[in-house]
Parts: structure tokens; C-alpha cells; sequence
């Protein structure tokens, strides 16, 4: 669904490194300013790779969000069209997944998304969403531009005739683009693109985007049908692929394979993790920091789009001085069927994005929600000149025997789960570990999460770009095929022990989680294997993330030689750890531990010194 009204977001550096999971994501996203009446309805993807934005990735992600009335209004328009969807997701991600799918290097494709009275455009590269900005050619504009090219006295007539599929444009559609142009145009100076994408167009409206390309020097973006469906293992025999109906394959693809820019709801995602059962779970552990802008609100004389920073550091590719689209492949089939026209809802139009809305569960989520001495004889030699004598042994004294002192308690901390191999509960908190390995959704008995990941590994590299900034890139972690681990909970002299041993092409890692009664001991060994990657040094990153909505905004994080302590509204909960090897931001050459506001990352290196691979730290809870 596109909506009368879309909301999109890039998330600032504050909360790329803050903000994360699903149900903090919601929170935030419900208090930014959407301008929506009602509550929206949201789905939040990493802008590289279109997944959920994992905590162990430091990549910007961006929300995308309608009324969710609109999807109300769209679910009873497919009603009234005889269609019964599983599932209803919104179109930008999806739009953004396929154009990326589709392009070569090199290539940069503008998508635009228009709502009611204003459009988003969005720059999109084989790397996926590198910028985002807001453009006034929303349907308003649209039917303001046919109505100047056509002459026609009312702007309705122009949006009837803008629908009506036998209506004859190719004399005004140069007009209509020549209106539409310059707003865009604008943005191109700075930022500059080599293709062209409107999404929700019918197929019969093809002359729009033809133009307005022309207009803009750019190419119309018509993917290569048969490749693309390849590229997504799908088979469309002979049905043509064109850029009106191109947003099926994701969506079709994702039923079966992974399309990782098709993705659920925050409100579902969120609703998953709090499910009793299985056991509720939080996602995978988050690092540190990768800076994207504040999206800008409207164009200023010379507006400049809002540039999310790629963790490949990309700079967006200069067109080609010669442009061409990417060739579509012939089919004998005409492309499906278009659609109607918008249904209006209160303030404008609800665009059904695609011809079936086929959605899948979620994909990317590494972790579905889906432990008395004697004494010696003394020689008594007789005088010579007397007869020896014997006398009566004495009675020896009493000796004070010291008591045995009993031995010292064993503090037990009891598992109230002792029969889940993965879960750990007391009178104090709780926490499940992952199927890769990591803590997870450590959390106070009232289910308040306070620590939403611990112990996980993620592969975190930096350089210095020709600008002078510090750019990050991600090599990988817990999200890989690669990264398995084996886990094993036992008793050892009264207390939980969790063995982990994580196996990567890149390291392995074996900790123990030793369960107390106020606090988790981690200790981990570290093995790097191969830590190197030609754009720049690699560290393995071990983190400790805390959850956002558990921390008392009013207090700041405490720092000790030794530990850091935060302002939980639960109380005061604590890292801390031995300095013989560790010290905050690397000082005197000892490896480098990054705190921030909410949390703490252990960086690893590549290192054969076995106590520069050793880590031990606690985290103490409220």
C-alpha cells in the first residue's frame, strides 16, 4: 500500500546507534512528527540490505509509514475487488528492494513515491537507499499538471482523465512533464541519478514517467523481467515484467526465498515478541555508530536530498553521460491487469501498489521467538649410679582441639526455568539464550527488558575517507549463514552455567554465562582467524545493549575505571569489568571498549597475545 498521506525517516545518528528493536522502534516512530491523525502503521528496514534492523549491523535504517486507517481502507477496497490478502505491508520498501535488484553498478535509480499533496523521492543504488527527500509532485501536482496540459477548467476532470486508460496523452504529456520537471530537477544538481521509477502507476500511465524521464535527462527505469525474476527464483513464463507491475516479484518471491525488503509491521513484529509463547525474544546485539542526516522538510531554493550513510560508504555514482534503461524482455503476454483508481479516504487516494498483496512471515530475523596428633616418646637415660626407676605415667593434659569450621555456603541462585536448555530465571531477572549464541531480552520478573542483547559477535570495519570522515562498513556477525553456535547448560557447584562455542569463517568464540544471583558473569575467549578486509581494519565487536525504554532518561551513564553504570527505571544496573586488559577508548594500548548511553562494546582485534583475547566483565541488575 501506498498511502493518501506517507511518512518516511532516516534514522539520525542517535538513533541509529539507540534504536533498534521492534517495540522501541514503534514507540519512537508513534512520536515523531507524521502529522497523522491516528496511529501509523509501520514497517522500519536497514537501508542497505532491507532487512529488520539488527543491533549487531551499524547501518542506518528507515521507517516508512501511513495512517493506519489506510489500511483499513485498502483492506475493504480488496474486500469489494473479491480478494482476501493474508497480509498487507506497505509498497516503498518493497519498490526500493526491486530497483536495487534490478540495477547494474554504476547505475542510480531516483524512485518516486507520491502521496496526496506531496511526493518522497528516494535515490536507490544496487547497494539499496542512499538519500531521501521530499519533492511537491504528489497526486495534487500530478492532476494540476494535466489540468494545465489539457486546459482543462477543473482539476477532478484531469484526475478521471488521468485514470481513464483509453484516454490519448501523447500530445500533452510533454506539458505535464515540463510542470512536474523542475521541482525534481532541483534535487539532481547535488545528487544526480541515471533512472527514473514512479511507483503506483498503472501501466497505461507508462507515459507519465516516459516523459518526465526525458524531461529530467534520465531513462525511464524498465527492468529486465526475465533476469530479475531469475535473480528472485521465480519462473514468469511468458507474462511481461514492466515497472507498474515489477513489485509483485518480491512480494511473490518471499514466499518462499529470502526477500529481505518485504517485511512485516513493526505492530506485528513487536506483538511476535511479546508472545508468551515461545518464549519472547529480543534481537540480535547492536555496536556502534553510522551517521545519516535529518531528512529535510521542504525544498529549499537549491534543496539537497537527505543522504543515508551506507555502511559500504558509497558515493552516489554520476550518470552516465548517455543513459539507457535497462532492456526489458519481450513477452507475448500483455502485462496484468492495471488497477482502478485510488479509492478516496478522507484526505485522498489509497494506492494498491500491487496486483496481489502476497506477504510473507518475516525474514531476516536471525533469532525467532521465536542454563590428636601424638607426640614423639621422650628417651629418658638412667643415672649411672642409680637404679633406674619408673615412674607412674602421668595423666597427659587435655589438648584443645579447634572445631571443624563448616564449609561456606554455596550461594545457589534457583532456575525457575531448570528445564529449559535455553532459559534462566530467578527471584531477580531473567534471560534466554539464542540460537546463535548471545544473550537475549534479559529482563526484570515483571518482563521489563532491560539488557535487549549480550555476548554476541559482529564484524565492524572502519576507514578514512577522501573527505576526512570515519566510514564504517559491515563485514558480518550474527546474521551469517556462517555463525553457529553450540550451547550447553549445566550446574556447576550450585550455579547455572550456560558453555557457548560460536564457530565463523572469520573467528571462533567459546564464553560461559555463570548465572548469580543478582548478576551474569560472561567470560569469553576469543580466536580471530581472519580479521582483514581491503577497505579497512576489522574488529570483532562483543556488546552489551541495553534496551532504550528501561533507561531513566533524566540520568546519565556513571563511568568508573572499572564499570559504567546506568539509570534504569528499575533501579541501577552495572557493567563492569577487569582493566588489566580493558580500558575504555583503548588507552595505553589496551584493547578498546566503546560506552555510550546505551550499552558497552568490547572490541577484539586481530591479536595472538591469548590475554588480549580474553575478556571477562558482569552485568549487575536492578
Amino acid at each position: 500500500v501506498l498511502g493518501a498521506q506517507n511518512f518516511f525517516h532516516p534514522s539520525t545518528e542517535e538513533e541509529t546507534t539507540a534504536i533498534r528493536q521492534p517495540a522501541a522502534l514503534l514507540a519512537h516512530i508513534a512520536k515523531l512528527p507524521h502529522d497523522f491523525e491516528g496511529t501509523p502503521f509501520s514497517v522500519v528496514v536497514d537501508a542497505c540490505s532491507g532487512l529488520p534492523p539488527a543491533p549487531d549491523t551499524p547501518s542506518p535504517w528507515i521507517a516508512t509509514a501511513v495512517e493506519a486507517s489506510e489500511i483499513e481502507a485498502a483492506k475493504t477496497r480488496l474486500t469489494e475487488l473479491g480478494l482476501a490478502p493474508a497480509a498487507l505491508t506497505l509498497a516503498a520498501p518493497v519498490q526500493f528492494g526491486v530497483v536495487a535488484a534490478s540495477l547494474a553498478a554504476g547505475e542510480t535509480a531516483l524512485v518516486l513515491l507520491p502521496g496526496e499533496s506531496n511526493a518522497h523521492l528516494a535515490w536507490v543504488t544496487a547497494e539499496g537507499t542512499q538519500a531521501l527527500a521530499i519533492v511537491p509532485a504528489g497526486y495534487a501536482q500530478i492532476f494540476e499538471a494535466v489540468q494545465l496540459g489539457l486546459g482543462l477548467k477543473f482539476k477532478a476532470a484531469a484526475g478521471k482523465l488521468f485514470y481513464n486508460e483509453n484516454y490519448d496523452f501523447s500530445e500533452a504529456s510533454p506539458k505535464v512533464a515540463a510542470t512536474l520537471a523542475p521541482a525534481i530537477q532541483s534535487f539532481l544538481t547535488d545528487a544526480p541519478a541515471t533512472h527514473l521509477h514512479i511507483a503506483g502507476l498503472i501501466p497505461s500511465q507508462a507515459w507519465l514517467v516516459n516523459n518526465l524521464a526525458a524531461s529530467l535527462n534520465l531513462a525511464p527505469w524498465s527492468p529486465a523481467g526475465a533476469a530479475l525474476a531469475s535473480r528472485l527464483s521465480l519462473d514468469t513464463g511468458a507474462v511481461a515484467i514492466t515497472a507498474a507491475t515489477a513489485g509483485t516479484l518480491p512480494l511473490a518471491s518471499a514466499g518462499t526465498n529470502d526477500a529481505p525488503w518485504v517485511q512485516a509491521s513493526l505492530q506485528a513484529q513487536a506483538a511476535k515478541v511479546k508472545a508468551p509463547s515461545p518464549a519472547p525474544a529480543a534481537a540480535k546485539p547492536a555496536i556502534t555508530v553510522v551517521a545519516p542526516a535529518k531528512p529535510t522538510n521542504t525544498p529549499a531554493a537549491k534543496p539537497t536530498p537527505v543522504v543515508i550513510e551506507s555502511v559500504k560508504a558509497q558515493t552516489a555514482p554520476k550518470p552516465q553521460p548517455t543513459p539507457k534503461p535497462v532492456p526489458a524482455t519481450a513477452a507475448p503476454a500483455p502485462a496484468s491487469a492495471p488497477q482502478s483508481a485510488p479509492g478516496k479516504k478522507k484526505t485522498g487516494p489509497v494506492i494498491i501498489a500491487t496486483t496481489v498483496a502476497v506477504v510473507a512471515a518475516v525474514v531476516g530475523l536471525a533469532a525467532y521467538f521465536k542454563r590428636p596428633s601424638s607426640r614423639p616418646p621422650v628417651n629418658e637415660q638412667p643415672e649411672a649410679s642409680a637404679p633406674a626407676v619408673t615412674p607412674p605415667a602421668p595423666t597427659p593434659a587435655p589438648v584443645a582441639v579447634a572445631p571443624t569450621p563448616p564449609p561456606a555456603p554455596v550461594i545457589i541462585s534457583v532456575d525457575k526455568f531448570a528445564a529449559d536448555q535455553r532459559r534462566f530465571g530467578n527471584d531477580r531477572y531473567r534471560f534466554e539464550v539464542a540460537d546463535k549464541g548471545f544473550i537475549q531480552a534479559l529482563s526484570t520478573t515483571g518482563d521489563e527488558v532491560l539488557v535487549e542483547s549480550a555476548a554476541g559477535i559482529s564484524l565492524q570495519g572502519s576507514y578514512v575517507g577522501t573527505d576526512g570522515r570515519r566510514k564504517w562498513f559491515n563485514v558480518g556477525g550474527v546474521d551469517d549463514a556462517g555463525y553457529v553456535a553450540t550451547v550447553k547448560k549445566s550446574v556447576q557447584a550450585g550455579v547455572t552455567v550456560f558453555d557457548v562455542k560460536v564457530t565463523h569463517p572469520r573467528f571462533e568464540l567459546t564464553q560461559t554465562f555463570s548465572c548469580l544471583p543478582g548478576s551474569i558473569k560472561v567470560s569469553a575467549k576469543f580466536t580471530p582467524i581472519n580479521l582483514r578486509d581491503p577497505r579497512g581494519v576489522i574488529a570483532a565487536v562483543h556488546s552489551v545493549r541495553l534496551s532504550p525504554v528501561a533507561l531513566n532518561p533524566s540520568q546519565r551513564m556513571q563511568a568508573a575505571a572499572d564499570s559504567f553504570t546506568y539509570a534504569m527505571k528499575a533501579g541501577k544496573l552495572a557493567v563492569s569489568f577487569d582493566t588489566t586488559f580493558w580500558v575504555r577508548d583503548g588507552i595505553d594500548g589496551r584493547q578498546t571498549i566503546i560506552a555510550g548511553e546505551n550499552g558497552a562494546a568490547f572490541h577484539f582485534t586481530e591479536s595472538n597475545e591469548p590475554n588480549r583475547n580474553t575478556l571477562s566483565y558482569e552485568v549487575s541488575v536492578p
